[in-house]
């Protein structure tokens, strides 16, 4: 990356340094000058100091002062090398700098009344976001700018904005793009085919279709978890269009503070906690949410060790302690919060299971879900039979128990061995020293080989190894309570079977109760089908084929219509796919529900259909068995405690739920489950506040030209908070804010109520400097610099020989070697008066061999 810089000071040349390539290190050029102040590259005391950067080709790196780039000056006694950049910015001196058309120049006077040894001059090219805003106008290829975040742990990042013309934004951190803008600005489809052009990829392209010309999404923030101490977090800019415009604001790391009970508490005791202590999380919502982090600290410098416990948050510190609108968090030892659960419980009932017995094949993998609403916290398996284990001791022990099939068992464990098995009650030790451990239950005992039942997420998963038949019994639990038990019918069949039945395919019905009059009287025709059940009919879930000879088993178009099935007093109601998605029983006969259990239909009540409150896609069958009125709409309470919305009557099947006795009718769902409706808030964005100002719009090189002029105000606008623009603020001129003024890096004289005050103003309208005049004097200082007189001997003889005069403040020492304006080499033997011939040293050096 090449650049172009220069300086001069008062009376002389101008030093120019250009086609410097800036390496790797961050420093393109640390040279040495050596010299007299005054003579050649040395500044003399007081003069006038005019510095330059950058290059309006772009064949230099352009010198960018809205991004912070800037030019300091220092002058020590303290000699430093190109390591200690960042200190020589720390003590430096930035000056000011304008556009001069060309290049940025600013000037500065030299001082140096205490005759200190170094002038370093920097030019930082280094892009950054200074005291929180950087702009840039123009064309920017990864343009990478340091955020300067600090040490701090939190939310950070940036807010942006593009100027019609799109630009991507990103956030880089540890070398690596974690945040993402995508292309944004106006959605115009010059804009989309200018990206185009310029190479850029359709997909990185996020300006919002069809492109219209309507709508600006380039306003915007990126945020990021910043989760350690070090500071290398980075925006990188592309504005691939000329003249595009954008803006960059950061976004300091941040924690949100809430209160927190330290105690380490149970499902038991947390909701009786009371939150004293303020702690901070890294999350973007009041109270810490699962996967944010605590903190002790408003730095994030200490996590809090939450014990893998339990604990209760609120936005308040407790003075009473109290349940009521509190929720609770699980934190681990590093912080991390687990889950968060409220004490005030949300549900109106117990969980509902509405899961259908199972069938599925053998040798295949599972992952099957209980169907249930109201948000079950967990599930149990529900059984007496339990898992043991049993130790011989020391000694040989004798253990009776009651098996899980009820037979009476006597078992012999040896010494030193142990033994596992399932019992009804806990193995008693009938003689000997040995030991019984309970293991929970006994799985084997309710599901077969390579089957499980995950209580947590309530699913049957694995597989099965074997064909066969079995049941297991659940219940679910939520913060209501737990639900009524349900057993859940299990077929595991294999793939390959296909037994026939006999059903009428030609006289379907649209009704499953039409469909039970079909009776063999009727003269109905059977036709050999086939299914792949375990059961003796087809049922719920089971597949319907047809078979030829020429195409095999091919799924049976059921058309979702009932069917009449030859041996079964169910009717069934099948898909296009094949599957039975419906089961009907014949009022006051019984359906069979697997090879060897059958359910009765009572024919005592009223049967209805209806949908659950809770969630309307889910309709069953519900059983009033006190025959009341009841009519399609009313809401009414199962003995769960679950309410149902009635759709219809129904001639009744299984499975059904009985409704509470006595029938309670509501008058609608909010009613019978006490809850409110949701009213959702739109949240409108504030358009930014757009401030009006008097202003002189004649741009001028210096503050103390600004300061100086006879002001011709006009009114113009910014988006800062105060009465007059501050730095960092943007200056518009219009009253909407929509067209930002073009500073060109140069100095306005503003009214402020009175009070004369200068602004520097960069071609994106940022505000880079903000005086008052009262403060502002010009540049341009007289001193008269310093002549000191001395006697000197020539270097070749040792012989006084006349007179010498160094120009500056700095005495030189006795026998100090210099080169006079003759050209030749002297030694300083004393300092004199004027009076005589006299030369001027323009050199000096260590000894006359250096000179010569």
């Amino acid at each position: 990356m090449k650049l172009n810089q220069s300086y001069q000071y008062t009376g002389s040349n101008e030093f120019t340094f250009n086609n410097v390539l800036l390496g790797a290190t961050g420093i393109a050029l640390f040279d040495t000058k050596t010299g007299i102040g005054g003579i050649d590259f040395i500044p003399n005391h007081g003069a006038t100091v005019t510095l330059k950067a950058g290059d309006p080709s772009t064949e230099y790196f352009d010198f960018s002062p809205s991004l912070n780039n800037k030019i300091y000056y220092l002058v020590t006694n303290q000699e430093y090398s190109d390591s200690d950049k960042a200190t020589i910015k720390s003590l430096g001196t930035a000056v000011s700098v304008h556009f001069n058309g060309t290049s940025y120049q600013g000037d500065f006077v030299f001082q140096n009344p205490n005759d200190f040894e170094f002038l370093y001059l920097m030019w930082d090219y280094e892009d950054s976001v200074g005291t929180g805003t950087a702009s840039f106008k123009g064309i920017a290829k990864s343009r990478s700018i340091k955020l300067d975040l600090g040490s701090d742990i939190g939310v950070a990042g940036i807010d942006y904005q593009a100027i019609d013309l799109p630009v991507r934004f990103q956030i880089q951190n540890n070398n690596t793009i974690i945040e993402d803008s995508g292309y944004v600005g106006l959605n115009s489809l010059a804009n989309y085919n200018a990206l185009i052009a310029a190479g850029v990829i359709a997909s990185d392209i996020k300006l919002q279709s069809p492109y219209d010309g309507t709508v600006n999404n380039g306003t915007g923030s990126l945020r990021f978890d910043k989760i350690t101490s070090s500071d290398d977090s980075r925006v990188v800019v592309d504005s691939p269009i000329a003249n595009s415009v954008w803006i960059v604001n950061r976004v300091m790391p941040s924690l949100t503070s809430f209160y927190i009970d330290t105690t380490n508490g149970t499902e038991a005791n947390v909701c009786t906690q009371c939150p004293v202590t303020n702690y901070y999380h890294n999350g973007t919502s009041a109270l810490p949410e699962p996967g944010d982090r605590v903190y002790t600290n408003s730095t994030g410098s200490s996590t809090y060790n939450g014990g893998n416990a339990l604990h209760m948050i609120d936005t308040l510190v407790c003075t009473v302690p109290s349940s009521t609108g509190k929720s609770y968090v699980s934190i681990d030892s590093a912080g991390n919060v687990l889950t968060k659960d409220p004490c005030d419980c949300p549900e109106f009932a117990v969980p509902f299971i509405y899961q259908e017995d199972m069938v599925f094949s053998s040798l295949i993998d599972i992952n099957i879900p209980m169907s249930v609403h109201g948000n079950p916290s967990s599930f149990t398996l529900v059984t007496t039979c339990v898992q043991y284990s049993i130790q011989g001791g020391l000694e040989s022990t004798l253990f009776t128990f009651t098996d899980c099939e009820s037979n009476a068992k006597t078992i012999t464990v040896g010494f030193g061995s142990n033994a596992i098995v399932c019992a009804t009650t806990v193995p008693s030790i009938v003689r000997g020293d040995g030991s019984v451990t309970s293991m929970g239950k006994c799985i084997s005992h309710i599901f077969p080989q390579g089957l499980f039942f995950d209580e947590f997420n309530g699913a049957v998963t694995g597989r099965s190894v074997k064909e066969l038949s079995f049941s297991f019994t659940i219940n679910a639990t939520n913060c209501f309570g737990t639900s009524a038990n349900k057993t859940i019918n299990v077929d595991v069949i294999s793939s390959s079977d296909r037994k026939p039945f006999l059903m009428d395919i030609t006289n379907f019905t649209t009704e499953s109760s039409n469909a039970c009059s079909i009776t063999p009287a009727s003269s109905i025709s059977f036709t050999r089908m086939y299914f792949d059940g375990p059961n003796p009919v087809p049922t719920l879930r089971d597949r319907v084929f047809d078979y030829s000879d020429q195409n095999g088993f091919i799924p049976f178009t059921g058309g979702d219509k009932w069917y009449f099935v030859d041996n079964s007093q169910q009717v069934i109601r099948i898909d296009d796919n094949g599957y039975v998605s419906d089961v009907y029983a014949c009022p006051g006969t019984t359906t069979t529900t697997t090879t060897t259990t059958t359910t009765t239909i009572p024919a005592v009540g009223n049967y209805y259909t209806a949908k659950l409150c809770a969630e309307p896609t889910t309709v069953v069958t519900l059983l009033d068995a006190t025959s009341v009125a009841i009519v399609v709409g009313n809401v009414v309470k199962t003995t769960d405690g679950n309410c149902w919305e009635i759709t219809g009557t129904s001639s009744g099947s299984y499975p059904y739920y009985l409704m509470q006795n006595p029938v309670v009718i509501y008058a609608d769902c909010t009613t019978c489950t006490g809850t409110t409706t949701t009213t959702t808030t739109t949240t409108t964005t504030t358009a930014p506040v757009i401030s009006s100002f008097s202003m002189d719009g004649t741009a001028q090189t210096t503050d103390f030209a600004a300061c100086s002029l006879t002001p011709s105000l006009s009114t113009f606008y910014h988006n800062g908070s105060g009465s007059v623009p501050a730095v960092n603020d943007f200056i518009y001129t219009d009253a909407l804010g929509t067209t930002l003024f073009d500073g060109v890096f140069k100095w306005y004289y503003v009214n402020n109520g009175g009070s004369d005050y200068t602004i520097q103003v960069s071609n994106t309208g940022q505000v880079l400097e903000a005086k008052a005049c009262a403060g502002v004097t010009t540049t341009t200082t007289t001193t008269t610099v310093a002549k000191t007189y001395y006697t000197y001997k020539d270097c070749s003889d040792g012989i006084i020989a006349g007179k010498l005069f160094f120009l500056g403040p700095k005495v030189l020492a006795s026998d100090t070697a210099v080169k006079a304006s003759d050209g030749n080499c002297y030694k300083i033997f004393n300092v004199d008066s004027a009076g005589g011939p006299e030369l001027e040293v323009l050199f000096v050096y260590n000894s006359c061999y250096d000179c010569q």
